[in-house]
């Protein structure tokens, strides 16, 4: 069984709550702030290709969070991979 801290039970709860599937995040190695990403990413109802890019662990928090913010603006994870060479 996995071992979440007390902020990512709380992600995992409240996306629970909302009536969405929570297993793409329901990982102990993803930290609270990443689950609260993809969580509105969830929520934004991004396109699963972009949520598999979020789901990379080696993108940093920071990026996704990033990336959350590059998909709002209707945007793809394809260009912001692109427009961020340093993922690349």
């Amino acid at each position: 069984m996995n071992s979440f801290n007390s902020d990512q039970q709380y992600v995992i709860d409240r996306g629970k709550a909302m009536k969405l599937n929570t297993t793409c995040y329901e990982d102990p190695d993803y930290s609270a702030e990443r689950m609260s990403t993809i969580l509105e990413a969830l929520l934004l109802q991004v396109p699963q290709a972009d949520l598999d890019v979020m789901l990379d662990k080696s993108m940093s928090d920071s990026k996704a969070w990033d990336l959350l913010r590059y998909l709002v603006t209707e945007r793809t994870a394809e260009e912001f991979i692109l427009d961020n060479d340093e993922l690349v």
